[in-house]
């Protein structure tokens, strides 16, 4: 058997709340004057011992942020109204999962025939290029020079040692008159490493994934769903959808997890 937890609001005991079984973990809240709520925290099978309309809100897990990347997307969220739920049937209720690895999609929750999908994971930036020592082919003396393409001329950015940016992984190429040269991040350019520098890169992206909102249009109390932060390492709260943290650094190393998800029903208000 699960647990439940009853939870009372107002001075007016509510009229007609339900008695249930659930074999995971749920809240029942007595609004007062008539009015309930219950928030499933964990998956399970719910039996009401009694018909009732009700609405329905649910949300799926939110994904992990990204060790090299961006947050994590909150859960995608659902409202339905008008369901009929029926006395001693039993309905299947699965809370969906927050994404547990770096850059990993939350899972979808569902309830009542209703789905709400998990938020994706955050995106890795990439690395493009890094940062170079260089002198000229001809030796230390010897001029390094610049190319916008591999068709254009040479342009002398001076002798000595000169600090470049080139593409990485490091990648040659020939100039159409047959001259070896070194893609950078931009164009190209003929020398020779002496040494290698910090990496360039882009920082990823927040993965995909549902706004923050709250439970059934209201406009203030708790608020589910919604992107991680960046640079962050917070995980998304249990039972909010939230996306977890990522660390908007392609050369990152830690990341949140995502929130799993919830289903709320109340009486049709």
């Amino acid at each position: 058997m699960g647990q439940v937890m009853m939870i009372r609001r107002g001075s007016t005991a509510a009229f007609g709340a339900p008695t249930y079984t659930y074999t995971g973990t749920s809240q029942l809240f007595d609004e007062g004057n008539g009015n309930w709520r219950i928030h499933f925290l964990t998956s399970g099978t719910f039996t009401s011992n009694q018909d009732a309309a009700i609405q329905i809100y649910l949300i799926g897990g939110g994904g992990a942020g990204n060790q090299k990347g961006g947050a994590g997307g909150g859960g995608y969220s659902a409202n339905t109204t008008g369901i009929a739920m029926l006395r001693n049937v039993a309905y299947a209720i699965s809370i969906g999962a927050g994404g547990t690895t770096t850059g990993a999609a939350g899972s979808k929750t569902t309830a009542f025939g209703s789905t709400g999908n998990g938020g994706g994971g955050g995106v890795a930036g990439t690395i493009t290029g890094q940062t170079c020592v260089v002198i000229g082919t001809g030796g230390s003396a010897g001029n390094v020079y610049y190319y916008s393409s591999l068709k254009a001329s040479a342009v002398s950015i001076g002798n000595g040692q000169k600090t470049v940016n080139l593409a990485h992984p490091i990648t040659s190429a020939y100039h159409n008159n047959g001259t070896y040269l070194l893609k950078g991040v931009s164009g190209y350019y003929r020398c020779n490493i002496v040494s290698y520098g910090a990496y360039i890169g882009t920082n990823g992206s927040n993965g995909a994934g549902g706004a923050a909102t709250y439970a059934f249009g209201a406009t203030s109390g708790t608020k589910y769903g919604g992107a991680g932060s960046v640079p962050s390492t917070a995980n998304g709260a249990a039972n909010t959808g939230k996306g977890g943290g990522g660390s908007n650094n392609y050369n990152g190393t830690a990341f949140g997890k995502g929130g799993s998800g919830i289903v709320i029903i109340r009486n049709v208000r």
